[in-house]
């Protein structure tokens, strides 16, 4: 998927100045879903507080009688629909919103490991684990997701091979109506060293966003 957000500034009135950049800032949500309460994405709540979200160098020189416009558009590029929940919320006037990690909504985020004994899909048997926080940092002008998972698995495995299984639920604040997007990804980790067998899977999932 490619999520798309835009943002429209301007000045109309007779100031004038000067400036070499530009941010966006954006009022944030804020999410008291425990306990959820009415329908799915009622626990989102506009905060008081703003984040910048994006800058740009720029030189704009504003005169009197000019008027100044300014559209920002910011794209998220090849995002799976499992990592929808972990793009940050921007309050758009469409009112449709990613509801994050709300089970009656069917946003879930489930990683499985094959142990050799198994049905290695979504919603199989698998040794399975969700992950309880993640963290999102920038690294040269790159946006980097990590995702600590934790899965015990029973009698051991010598082999990494997991399965990333999530569904996303929506919610459109206009009419009321909800739904999901699902999709899964299946990879093989490393072990730290040959032979290695696993009892506990303590692995850190790291993903990049393309974004532009």
């Amino acid at each position: 998927m490619n999520v798309q957000y835009y943002f429209i500034g301007f000045d109309t009135t007779n100031s004038s100045y000067q400036g070499n950049y530009l941010e966006l800032y954006s009022a944030s949500w804020i999410d008291n879903r425990y306990p959820v309460y009415g329908s799915c994405g009622d626990h989102l709540h506009n905060s008081n507080s703003s984040v910048r979200i994006a800058y740009a160098n720029l030189s704009i020189n504003k005169q009197p009688n000019y008027d100044l416009f300014i559209l920002w558009m910011i794209e998220f590029q090849n995002v799976p629909s499992y990592l929808l929940m972990f793009i940050p919320s921007i309050p758009n006037p469409v009112g449709i919103y990613f509801d994050t990690f709300n089970a009656s909504c069917g946003s879930t985020f489930t990683v499985y490991v094959n142990n050799g004994n198994c049905n290695f899909n979504c919603n199989g048997n698998c040794p399975s684990g969700s992950p309880k926080n993640f963290m999102l940092s920038v690294q040269n002008n790159t946006i980097i997701l990590q995702i600590p998972v934790m899965v015990p698995v029973s009698g051991g495995t010598s082999s990494a091979e997991i399965l990333i299984c999530g569904s996303v639920g929506y919610y459109i604040r206009s009419n009321g109506s909800a739904g999901s997007f699902s999709s899964s990804y299946s990879t093989t980790i490393a072990p730290p060293s040959s032979g290695y067998t696993f009892f506990v899977l303590m692995a850190v999932i790291a993903i990049t966003f393309t974004v532009s």
